[in-house]
């Protein structure tokens, strides 16, 4: 294992039949391996919906233990995307260095409900990607599996609940 991930995603939508809008607010992460030659790392993660371009979070120097509170907002299509590709890289002088992954099946989760989980992440890269023309490190990638994650015990199991507002 290379570390965990806690994400708070949510699938927004007025009727069950349109796709709606996917929130999702990337805490923080944990347990990080080192990458850095200062036995650290510059953590940042993509999240790729589909086919669209790729989201990022900002770059957390010196820390195998980052805070990111940043949420992302991707409007689902019809067919909506199945999944949420979540990508950890490091950032060098050089060139990123692949952290690890989790792939998050959005297809099963229930429209309008908070799901608030810490995702193991994997060290397999997805063995197809695709360069961004507008940003050259910029890599989308396919579902290669879903990792087991698990549920905060402090969750909140109030059906309503929502990423709108201040979230912490």
């Amino acid at each position: 294992m290379s570390g965990e991930i806690h994400i708070k995603i949510e699938h927004k939508t007025s009727d069950k039949s349109k796709p709606g809008v996917l929130l999702v607010q990337v805490v923080k992460a944990r347990n990080l391996l080192p990458k850095g030659v200062n036995g650290l790392a510059n953590p940042f993660l993509r999240l790729s919906f589909g086919k669209r371009r790729a989201k990022k979070t900002k770059v957390v120097s010196k820390s195998l233990d980052p805070t990111f509170n940043e949420v992302f907002e991707f409007k689902a299509t019809d067919p909506a995307p199945k999944e949420l590709v979540v990508t950890v890289w490091h950032q060098d002088v050089l060139k990123n260095v692949f952290m690890g992954q989790v792939t998050i099946p959005i297809a099963e989760l229930e429209p309008n409900v908070l799901y608030d989980a810490w995702y193991m992440l994997t060290n397999q890269l997805a063995s197809e990607y695709a360069l961004d023309d507008d940003d050259e490190d910029e890599v989308r990638f396919r579902c290669v599996r879903h990792i087991c994650h698990y549920v905060d015990p402090t969750y909140n199991t109030d059906p309503t609940p929502s990423l709108t507002g201040t979230i912490a």
